[in-house]
């Protein structure tokens, strides 16, 4: 009786999700279909770059063939030794001028690598709107024009997009969608969380994140979470905090990425920030961890241990990824190697809580700073709701 009681509530959890991705997919903002944009701000393009050789000679062309009139694209080398100083040099001379090189500091203690040049980046540039660009990220020529217009309509202060992934090897499309759509499309209402100040309702990606430069000085830019691996969930908590609205797009046809290669680049890459995503604390990773089995992984097995209603699960979640793969655009492989990844996944949930716990966080061969991304304590809310307050009516969304 238990077992079947079970088995109901993961059917209706998983009716749940799929009823989210399709309402998303109706509703939630889309960066190409902005409207034309009220102005035409500068826009700065910043571009860390850490041993990014191969994918900064695809990513560049594409970035310099934008339609904006009035922009800049500077790219930071993280003291890198693959070549990358020579493809950045190879497209500054050919940009006429749009391109502009920066050469990294050394990373000052207490810092971790990408927020240090980001830091350096924003430093640096000269535009009115600063978006932070991962260099894997490939862009359309319209995408710095849509992503000004929904800053602009949406009356934000802040803009994330969740953009397409290219999934080529059997492990990226095993994994790659479970985490960076499945997580977001599946559990979290769009719309409702661009218009809302509630941090819980935040949902960020740091391949194309947006600030007005207002926005980002009232935050407290990069500095103000030097030691973060999350860095993008923080600012834009920051931001929300401060009364500033966070629009979040999905822009799977202006945008696209192909985060790793390979298994070992997705182990690497997600077990330095999954524990990090719940602010590193154990009970909520325990109970993420157990709703993700049993939404993902026990509809594969209980059918055939238990039987009975159980098989009502198992359609209902192939159903989920076949919605998600259509909305996403994953290929149909990614379905099938559902299993195989969503168990690959758990066991990096679990390296990544051990290697926080045991401090060997590592990206690019440096050792990660000790995360803090912990909970405000009841002093720092009360400071935080009366800045707020106070922010609210400087920052009111409109729209």
């Amino acid at each position: 009786m238990i077992s079947a009681g079970v088995a109901v509530f993961v059917f209706i959890l998983l009716a749940g999700v799929a009823w989210m991705i399709r309402y998303n997919q109706q509703t939630a903002p889309q960066l190409e279909l902005a409207p034309k944009p009220l102005a035409t701000p500068k826009i700065s393009v910043l571009i860390p770059a850490r041993n990014e050789a191969h994918n900064l000679s695809r990513t560049l062309p594409k970035l310099l063939q934008s339609h904006y009139p009035d922009w800049e694209l500077l790219v930071l080398d993280d003291c890198s030794d693959d070549g990358t100083a020579d493809v950045i040099a190879t497209y500054e001379e050919q940009s006429g001028g749009l391109l502009r090189s920066l050469r990294g500091a050394p990373l000052p203690s207490g810092w971790n690598g990408k927020n240090w040049a980001c830091a350096q980046l924003a430093e640096a540039a000269q535009g009115d709107i600063l978006v932070f660009c991962d260099a894997d990220v490939s862009v359309g020529p319209m995408a710095l024009t849509q992503t000004v217009s929904s800053l602009q309509h949406n009356g934000a202060g802040v803009l994330t997009a969740i953009p397409h992934q290219q999934l080529v090897t059997w492990s990226e499309q095993a994994i790659v969608p479970l985490i960076m759509h499945l997580s977001t499309l599946g559990s979290v209402p769009l719309r409702i969380a661009s218009s809302s100040l509630r941090e819980s309702l935040t949902v960020a990606n740091g391949q194309w994140l947006a600030f007005s430069r207002a926005a980002y000085r009232t935050i407290g830019g990069h500095a103000s979470v030097k030691a973060s691996i999350v860095e993008d969930m923080v600012l834009c908590k920051k931001a929300k905090r401060k009364g500033i609205r966070v629009v979040t797009v999905m822009a799977f046809s202006e945008i696209s990425v192909r985060m790793y290669d390979s298994f070992r680049g997705i182990r690497e890459g997600f077990s330095k920030n999954l524990f990090g995503l719940v602010q590193y604390r154990l009970l909520p990773f325990v109970f993420v961890g157990t709703l993700f089995a049993a939404l993902a992984v026990a509809p594969w097995v209980m059918p055939f241990v238990l039987g009975g209603l159980w098989w009502l699960t198992l359609p209902m979640l192939l159903g989920v990824r076949v919605l998600l793969a259509y909305v996403a655009g994953h290929p149909t492989s990614s379905v099938l190697l559902h299993p195989i990844g969503s168990v690959l996944l758990m066991a990096v949930g679990v390296e990544s809580f051990w290697r926080t716990l045991t401090r060997r966080l590592s990206w690019k061969e440096r050792t990660l700073v000790r995360p803090t991304e912990t909970p405000l304590s009841s002093n720092e809310l009360d400071s935080e709701t009366n800045e707020q307050k106070a922010s609210l009516l400087l920052h009111k969304p409109t729209g």
